[in-house]
């Protein structure tokens, strides 16, 4: 018997090695001699085994070029029905990335023996990183097996900026009206090193930008205000600096990015009234508050734990806004009917609200706002119930 084990035992494990051992049929993502993933076999797992009588003009990968970065280019591939007799069907053709946009064929597209159909295809130099790229287009015929081509070219940068990314930050504010400034330099580099030429600043309504020439070729472009911003935990304003020397370069997109405090929010935000708490001449007295909300406090004892953690919470919220700046600021905009005050608390700005009947004498949603340097905060709803 405990021969009979040992050998059933050797057995098993023979044959657990052979089934870890067995070849995976299923084709996997590999990389090929031009250093991207080639997946024409992995899409194609599902698909008929046979390849439709297709010829590239050129072959396969198909040469871009070089593009500058930021620009914009078409190319157009010529494609061949290589059959003497069949007519076949493109049902659809797609890309591998944003960057490449093709023109659909809505209904597809049926090839006629020997016949050459030429799609132009754009590729944006924006989306993509510069250097060497591959991108892949999929032919998908109808009864045949799908054809993957591949476009490869360069991505040529022309300029570089410091700090990187295209973008700089003018930082942390806690009051729209606070004094600040950015900067961002600007480098030619291969084809507009040493030459580089930049021309207007573009207009914008919050931000005023100016160009400094450093060097050659070097700029240091300065952003400033030219009002006081809106709150916001994420400011964020695009720009496009023209290049007027090498000719016909594309302009240098750059971003300004900041924080104005925090985004504001009435907590709640909207409040449904009963019509039957409603009166001609006695208001409905209610709040709501501007800033942290009060219903998140749940132990303002600071002697636990938990009450420390909040209070800390608490005081970073609170710190990120010039709080007595903005009540002496704050304008109250209200709809016939309801009278609003605005009351300095621990936790921020509350409105105290008294609500008449008649405020809702028009419509059934009426809305309370608040405005500050010229933008608006918040907005308070209200909501009246027909029961």
């Amino acid at each position: 018997m405990r021969t009979f084990f040992i050998i059933f035992g050797i057995v098993s494990f023979l044959f657990g090695q052979l089934l870890l051992n067995a070849e995976d049929k299923t084709p996997s993502l590999k990389e090929n001699d031009w250093g991207y993933v080639d997946t024409e076999e992995f899409f194609n797992r599902n698909e008929p085994t046979t390849l439709p009588p297709l010829a590239v003009e050129g072959g396969d990968p198909i040469e871009v070029g070089e593009i500058l970065e930021g620009k914009k280019k078409i190319i157009q591939i010529a494609l061949k029905n290589t059959s003497e007799t069949e007519r076949w069907k493109i049902q659809d053709i797609d890309a591998s990335c944003s960057c490449t946009n093709i023109d659909g064929i809505p209904g597809g597209k049926y090839l006629d023996p020997g016949e050459i159909w030429k799609m132009d295809v754009r590729i944006d130099g924006g989306k993509i990183s510069p250097g060497e790229f591959v991108r892949e287009i999929r032919i998908m015929p109808l009864e045949y097996r799908s054809v993957v081509l591949h476009l490869h070219g360069t991505i040529r940068r022309y300029f570089r900026t410091i700090p990187e990314n295209n973008a700089f930050n003018f930082g942390e504010l806690k009051s729209p009206e606070q004094p600040w400034s950015a900067v961002i330099d600007i480098y030619g580099v291969d084809a507009s090193k040493d030459i580089l030429k930049l021309g207007d600043m573009p207009e914008h309504k919050d931000v005023l930008l100016t160009k400094e020439e450093i060097s050659p070729g070097q700029w240091t472009i300065t952003a400033t205000p030219k009002r006081p911003l809106y709150y916001t935990s994420k400011y964020s304003a695009g720009f496009e600096i023209p290049v007027v020397e090498p000719a016909n370069f594309p302009p240098i997109p750059i971003r300004l990015n900041g924080v104005v405090g925090m985004t504001l929010s009435f907590y709640p935000s909207a409040l449904a009234l009963p019509a039957e708490f409603l009166d001609e001449n006695k208001p409905l007295e209610l709040s709501t508050q501007l800033g942290f909300d009060p219903a998140e406090i749940v132990n303002d004892d600071i002697r636990t734990l938990a009450g420390k953690q909040r209070q800390k919470m608490q005081d970073a919220f609170m710190s990120k806004i010039d709080w007595k700046t903005l009540m002496e600021k704050m304008e109250i905009q209200c709809p016939p009917g309801v009278m609003a005050e605005k009351v300095w608390t621990r936790y921020g700005i509350r409105l105290d609200l008294k609500v008449l009947a008649n405020a809702f004498a028009e419509d059934e949603v009426i809305s309370v706002k608040t405005f500050a340097y010229d933008h608006e905060l918040a907005t308070f709803k209200l909501k009246k119930i027909n029961q």
